[in-house]
């Protein structure tokens, strides 16, 4: 059984609400059904657990600004899971039912993996109807009109139980945490698969309070001492760095991924993209300017 666990916001905005109920309604349509877990006591959250019959955790460990911490999430979601394998998930987020059989291909072939995608961006205005073909309507509008988000963006964790051992008390929901969930689990040995071409996931479109919008997402509090607790930015990848994607209905080796053991805002990084492969550039666009032969004009 696959256990599902988020922190959702309040259910008393309107198009919060819409969003959560949505995602969380997609969740439940998994096959064989998961268990989900519901935490924290922000306002809506009992009831909406009552309602679809899923586990609430109203008390979790929050810091000054009253963010759900990972470790303590994390650690009690492990003790209330009923199966072996979990997923942590924004509670914004739509997943295909198809998420399952990527889990059972990367299971068959890995004992020890983070999967994790890139969803894609979407206006969703309304409650989603859930009827028959629902999924495929919404997967071709976010194909035509979605945009995918960053590498840097992960919004879905998917591990075998018993995997992370120990972890930081990072601010879920803020900047970074993400990243350097990807990092540590290539630095505990395990494959890192990118899976955002085989499951299509939604994360639907919503403002941001104004201390995180913009540039203050990065640069916040919060967001600061994720990147203190990761112990720098050199420890904070991206799913470029995977070593494994699903691609066709295969997990495959991915080279590049596996050759990117810093994080792309390291020193090291930095240092090969202005000092090594800055000047290949120019070289390289420099031949390519040679080469072009002027037209006159008759």
């Amino acid at each position: 059984m696959l256990t599902i666990f988020a922190c959702p916001k309040g259910f008393d905005d309107r198009h919060i609400r819409i969003i959560q109920r949505n995602a969380l309604r997609s969740w439940l349509l998994l096959k064989p059904r998961p268990q989900v877990i519901l935490f924290g006591d922000a306002t809506g959250v009992a009831e909406t657990c009552i309602e679809f019959s899923v586990v609430h955790v109203p008390r979790v460990e929050t810091n000054e600004f009253g963010t759900p911490l990972l470790n303590d999430v994390f650690q009690k979601a492990e003790s209330l899971a009923r199966g072996k394998m979990l997923c942590y998930i924004n509670a914004d987020i739509v997943v295909p039912t198809d998420l399952h059989e990527s889990l059972e291909l990367v299971a068959c072939h890995k004992r020890r993996f983070l999967m994790g995608g890139r969803p894609r961006n979407l206006d969703v205005a309304d409650e989603l109807s859930f009827e028959t073909g629902w999924e495929k309507i919404l997967i071709d509008r976010a194909l035509q009109e979605g945009e995918l988000r960053s590498p840097r963006s992960c919004d879905f964790f998917v591990y075998p139980k018993g995997l992370w051992g120990e972890l930081p008390p990072f601010a879920l929901g803020r900047c970074y945490f993400d990243n350097a969930l990807l990092y540590r689990a290539r630095r505990l040995g395990a494959a890192l698969v990118d899976s955002t071409q085989a499951v299509i996931a939604i994360h639907q479109n919503h403002p941001y309070p104004s201390h995180l919008s913009g540039k203050g997402y990065l640069d916040n509090p919060e967001a600061k001492r994720n990147v203190e607790l990761a112990k720098g930015r050199g420890r904070l990848f991206t799913l470029k760095s995977a070593t494994h994607v699903i691609s066709a209905g295969r997990l495959r080796f991915n080279a590049m991924g596996f050759l990117r053991v810093v994080g792309p805002e390291s020193l090291t990084s930095k240092f090969i993209r202005t000092w090594l492969l800055g000047p290949l550039r120019t070289v390289h666009s420099l031949g390519h300017a040679r080469l072009r032969i002027p037209v006159r004009k008759a």
